[in-house]
């Protein structure tokens, strides 16, 4: 930390305690990251890293996260993976989900529909995940890995759309256009313009 030249001598305090309030340390990290306080990320970082080796699995995926956008430090989706593994095997079901990703476009070389199947329904069984739904609504509707199902497909379009994530304005639109498509075109349901 001796690279970080910051004011905040508090957070840099807890992290040199023997038994640090890391319930402190990542509720500011996480409001920083979400702030996307450019000035702060380097502290962030090393949060969620000091937060990691202690255990915490919010940590290992949102470095995950910092990881598989390359935002603020240069992209490395085998890091991304490694920090996603780690949050579930922690028990962190979003981490499923973020995993998913990685194999279903292929991040780390080949598409592998078949892990990305499983991360998905391990993250929509683990917490009802609704981003893990619309990706499992994508992979009926198309054929990735399990046969083609349109009725499956409207099914899980419908499961995400009702899902209660806090996240859940990064992909809303993208499954309110699935589901306007199913109802024009009467995929798994009824045409219903």
């Amino acid at each position: 930390l001796q690279h970080i030249n910051l004011e905040n001598e508090k957070l840099i305090a807890e992290l040199r305690e023997e038994e640090p309030d890391t319930e402190y340390l990542m509720k500011w990290a996480i409001e920083q990251n979400e702030a996307h306080n450019v000035d702060e990320i380097d502290l962030v970082i090393a949060i969620y890293k000091f937060c990691a080796d202690h255990g915490d699995a919010v940590a290992m995926n949102n470095l995950g996260a910092i990881y598989y956008e390359g935002t603020y430090i240069k992209q490395n989706y085998k890091k991304a993976l490694h920090y996603y593994e780690e949050a579930a095997n922690h028990g962190n079901a979003v981490a499923f989900c973020n995993m998913g990703y990685i194999y279903l476009y292929g991040r780390l070389g080949e598409k592998d529909y078949a892990k990305a199947f499983e991360c998905y329904m391990n993250g929509a069984a683990l917490i009802q995940d609704g981003n893990c739904y619309y990706k499992l609504g994508d992979m009926y509707r198309y054929g990735n890995f399990v046969e083609k199902n349109d009725d499956l497909a409207f099914q899980y379009y419908l499961m995400a759309s009702n899902a209660e994530n806090h996240y859940m304005e990064e992909y809303q639109s993208d499954v309110s256009y699935r589901l306007a498509n199913c109802f024009h075109e009467g995929i798994g349901c009824e045409v219903n313009e």
